[in-house]
């Protein structure tokens, strides 16, 4: 498979676009409603934003699982001008320059697949491992831990998969509250779509920022292009997914093990002063990390705390809970002698479905997958590691006790995994390292569920709907 002629879609935002649309009124119609037992279709898409750093080359992976057979998993450029199709317990691998990446998965029962993208670049803004997993469209983002001034720029790249305009407003919280950003509000994106928003110069806070990106009109992807410096030259760059949607109890799966800096970076929405617990899960069980296991956070704010020191470079993951919600991130940063430095940008993540599907990369890199258990019984988890064509290069099952995370490496050739488990508490990540370009490479993508289901409930067709 070659994907070539791909429709560039990632703008510079220019300014701020308002839609103004008219209704019309239509007569009342009586929806029908579906029949127990009448099959209901899922449909679920996905997009893998491009972003242009010095037009690099990109590893696109898209795997699909082996079951169900049925159903169709088909990939191609946002455009809808290109698409092919993966079959069940396979997948596509190939390099591109343009995008975004769209990903449609239709069937009776949900098709658990993924796609990442991973970019190696030796030198530029860029320099270092980056990775992306494609992400499901929705109406609310949240991405903790920005940054629009100093040695960390970040910008924010908001697709829009349907044949309508979407618009969206960003809304920031910094250190000492809310942030105000002139021309963050009314962002039309068009239809099948990208803009780039520059946060150097729309935001002139110092320090971590937290973004909500929030659509007002139709529904967007969104992913963080971050890029770090040292004085003028580059110290690391990687794609950040948005975190889980503010709550109680976060999870962060897979912290790499090394050398480095560690800094979580929390958001409180809310209008109260909130607590945050930290507990640092590894192949032992949970433990508090020594001098950072607690953290106040003042209302609407975003707060950075140091962990390294208090993780000692360990492989663990992270549980975090509070009485108020709230959400995470954290910038982690590679150290190696005799090579460059590299940072990932690991986030809180959302539990798996039964069955969860990750790309990985082993031509010149090292995946290792990780997966943690917050809750409070034990889980049984089973990861099988597949070829582009299908054929199995690992089966492994693991036994996690509550509290723990355990990590593998995946072997050549693998292209993705499939974790399975009863469990429903359970968190996986990916992390991938590599030495090539003399840089101690580092990137992080979440295992992120790809189910979404038309059902439940009752479910109508209602004519009017949509138009």
């Amino acid at each position: 498979m070659s994907i070539t002629r791909f429709v560039p879609a990632v703008l510079a935002v220019l300014g701020v676009g308002i839609v103004l649309g008219g209704a019309t009124v239509l007569p009342p119609q009586q929806p029908k409603p579906i029949t127990s037992g009448e099959e209901v279709p899922t449909r679920v898409t996905s997009l893998c934003a491009v972003t242009d750093r010095e037009s690099r080359t990109l590893d696109l992976t898209v795997g699909r699982a082996g079951q169900p057979t049925d159903g169709s998993l088909s990939v191609g450029n946002l455009g809808g001008d290109q698409s092919w199709d993966v079959t069940a317990g396979t997948a596509i691998a190939d390099k591109i320059t343009d995008g975004p990446i769209l990903l449609r998965a239709e069937g009776v029962s949900p098709i658990p697949h993924a796609g990442g993208l991973v970019s190696r670049t030796a030198t530029g803004a860029g320099r270092g491992l980056a990775a992306q997993a494609c992400t499901t469209p929705g109406a609310e983002h949240w991405l903790p831990g920005l940054s629009a001034s100093g040695d960390h720029l970040s910008t924010v790249v908001i697709s829009n998969p349907d044949p309508d305009a979407a618009e969206v407003d960003l809304q920031f919280w910094g250190a000492k509250g809310v942030v105000e950003a002139p021309g963050s509000s009314g962002i039309s994106i068009p239809p099948n779509g990208s803009r780039t928003v520059f946060l150097e110069g729309m935001v002139t806070e110092q320090g971590p920022i937290t973004a909500r990106v929030r659509a007002t009109a139709g529904r967007v992807s969104v992913v963080a292009d971050e890029q770090f410096r040292s004085g003028a030259d580059a110290r690391g760059a990687d794609w950040m997914a948005p975190a889980a949607a503010p709550a109680t109890t976060q999870v962060i799966p897979g912290i790499l093990p090394g050398s480095g800096d560690r800094t979580l970076a929390l958001v409180n929405p809310g209008d109260r002063t909130t607590t945050v617990r930290v507990e640092a899960l590894g192949v032992d069980g949970a433990f508090g990390p020594v001098g950072a296991d607690r953290v106040d956070l003042p209302p609407q704010s975003t707060v950075q705390l140091p962990l390294a020191a208090a993780l000692k470079g360990e492989d663990v993951s992270l549980r975090l809970t509070a009485d108020r919600a709230f959400t995470a991130g954290l910038v982690a940063t590679s150290q190696a002698g005799g090579q460059a430095q590299d940072v990932a940008r690991p986030v809180a993540t959302a539990p798996l479905p039964t069955t969860g599907v990750a790309t990985v990369r082993t031509d010149g890199a090292t995946s290792t997958v990780m997966v943690a258990n917050p809750g409070q019984q034990p889980a049984d988890v089973t990861v099988l590691a597949r070829a582009v064509n299908g054929d199995e290069v690992s089966n492994d099952t693991l036994s996690l006790a509550p509290g723990v995370a355990r990590t593998f490496e995946v072997d050549t050739p693998a292209a993705f995994v499939e974790i399975t488990s009863a469990a429903t508490e359970l968190h996986a990540a990916v992390g991938v390292t590599s030495t090539a370009n003399r840089v101690a490479g580092l990137a992080w993508l979440p295992v992120t569920p790809t189910s979404a289901a038309t059902g439940a409930g009752q479910v109508w067709h209602d004519p009017p709907l949509g138009r």
